[in-house]
């Protein structure tokens, strides 16, 4: 950006230039004129973004100045008035000419700045809006292609004045990304100082969001990339906190067009190795590959815990474990993964002791949440620990207790009759071994569950077939026997005669004489 500086008075003009930081706010030219003649000189020669101009000059004023800036240059360029009267005629034209602010010198370095930088924001707006307009939208497709490095000559032509940003949002596995995606897609909200604008967003299949940002070369070259960045990611954490989610920030470098795939890869490979804490930021600049081998944690220790079912000092273990990693910067998603397989490898071993089928007790939707998003973030972890652990503890205490499994079973047989019932599926409702769970309900019942079926079934029937009018078939189909011959002789083998002749003598018994 180019800003022009325009007062009759030298001292003025030497002062803004001193003690105002223009490379740090983005300018690379900062132009001076002594009257309202060497100005139009200048703005008819090079094209300046910002003006700033005494009000009271000889040979024409700053209002001459816009006037003509507007009127004839035909010029957007903003101007900042600034003037040693307030003046509310003078106020109020420079208003109409389209005159973006009004300062009363002497100029504050530290309160000018801060009008400077709203003319700034606004410059880096209309600048965007004219690129807008001059290269249409980028489709989806061809913004994917320049993820991937397939990038055209046409696509890297619109964005040679741009600059680009990767950033992952990873939100957890119960937050639904789409509302970020809505936040972020629109393109109409801008973050940080210089401005970045969301250029294009999409969800990946890790349940994570991919947000490029763009923002004009010319905003980012007096600026290293760390003092844009982190004030950029504090604000995206500000506007995104509004979605009331938890969430990781990855943020990647500022880089061309053409760069793009090499810098998207690696922070992919960034997201894809660190382990974060919940609601983190974390910059590409400051990543560094590291080949970690992984320690195990005290295997035998874990499994005296789990067979002792002591799950605080389970939980006091896997913390300290993890703890000691992070400090030794041996902890990244390999270390979670590689943890989290040992841990559930100890919890299975004990649940099959007590013939607890671990497969079937985990596969809760509770439970697949949890263990999908524990590698995102250590906070995660921590709660899958705990949910596997009490899960684990609880229901060995259960799997031993034969009355409480087999009354369980019973009150599940009694309210579902007219189901497919099977030892295999009956046990997966305790989550138990078929054999195992079969042995503890005929040691409560003195008989086994395909006799106490059958025996139930039978017993609703003969009560059906008298009270109920409905033919004798549906009666069978609704307590599960869709063959009627196999039920007819199965009903004569408990009862000693066919369901019609029971019936008919049943119903005879009940009729007044």
């Amino acid at each position: 950006m180019k800003v022009l500086l325009v007062d009759d008075d030298r001292f003025v003009l030497n002062v803004l230039e001193q003690t105002i930081a223009w490379g740090k706010l983005g300018f690379t030219d900062v132009l001076q004129a002594a009257n309202m003649h060497q100005a139009q000189a200048l703005l008819k020669s090079t094209p300046i973004d910002l003006v700033i101009s005494d009000i009271e000059m000889p040979q024409g004023s700053g209002l001459d100045l816009l006037e003509w800036l507007r009127h004839e240059l035909k010029s957007s360029a903003e101007l900042i008035f600034l003037t040693n009267y307030a003046d509310f005629n003078y106020a109020q034209k420079a208003i109409e000419l389209g005159s973006f602010d009004y300062y009363l010198k002497p100029v504050i370095p530290d309160t000018f700045t801060t009008v400077l930088n709203k003319a700034i924001a606004k410059i880096q707006a209309k600048k965007q809006t004219a690129a807008r307009r001059a290269h249409p939208a980028l489709t989806a497709a061809a913004w994917h292609r320049l993820l991937n490095g397939q990038e055209s000559a046409e696509t890297a032509a619109q964005l040679e004045d741009s600059d680009l940003l990767p950033v992952i949002v990873q939100p957890e596995r119960g937050s639904k990304v789409s509302a970020l995606h809505l936040r972020l897609s629109d393109g109409q909200e801008t973050f940080g100082t210089p401005a970045f604008t969301p250029a294009f967003a999409f969800p990946d299949n890790n349940h994570r969001l991919v947000l490029l940002l763009k923002t004009p070369k010319t905003a980012t070259t007096a600026t290293s990339a760390i003092t844009s960045l982190v004030p950029l990611g504090q604000a995206l954490r500000e506007a995104l906190s509004d979605e009331h989610t938890n969430f990781t920030l990855f943020i990647g470098t500022l880089t061309p067009a053409k760069q793009l795939a090499a810098v998207y890869q690696q922070l992919t490979l960034m997201v894809a190795e660190l382990a974060v804490h919940r609601n983190s930021i974390h910059f590409l600049s400051f990543y560094h590959h590291r080949q970690i081998d992984y320690l195990e944690p005290d295997l035998q220790l874990i499994s005296q815990l789990i067979g002792k079912k002591a799950g605080k000092e389970l939980h006091d273990y896997c913390q300290q474990y993890l703890q000691t990693c992070l400090t030794e910067q041996r902890l990244n998603r390999r270390t979670l993964r590689n943890f989290r397989e040992d841990l559930l490898q100890q919890i299975y071993v004990e649940l099959q002791r007590h013939n607890v089928q671990a497969h079937k007790l985990f596969s809760s939707r509770e439970y697949q949440s949890l263990y999908l998003d524990s590698l995102n973030n250590l906070e995660i972890m921590f709660d899958f620990i705990d949910y596997v652990t009490a899960s684990a503890f609880s229901y060995a205490e259960f799997a031993d207790s034969s009355i409480s499994v087999a009354q369980r079973l019973q009150k599940y047989i009694d309210s579902h009759l007219g189901d497919d019932l099977t030892r295999e599926s009956l046990a997966e409702i305790v989550y138990l071994n078929p054999d195992y769970a079969a042995k503890l309900f005929k040691d409560e019942f003195g008989l086994s569950i395909n006799h106490y079926i059958i025996n139930r079934r039978i017993a609703v029937a003969q009560h059906l077939i008298v009270t109920d009018n409905r033919p004798i078939n549906q009666i069978a189909e609704s307590l599960g026997y869709t063959n009627f011959s196999y039920f007819t002789r199965l009903f004569k083998r408990e009862v000693g005669q066919t369901p019609m002749a029971y019936r008919h003598q049943q119903r005879a018994l009940q009729s007044p004489v």
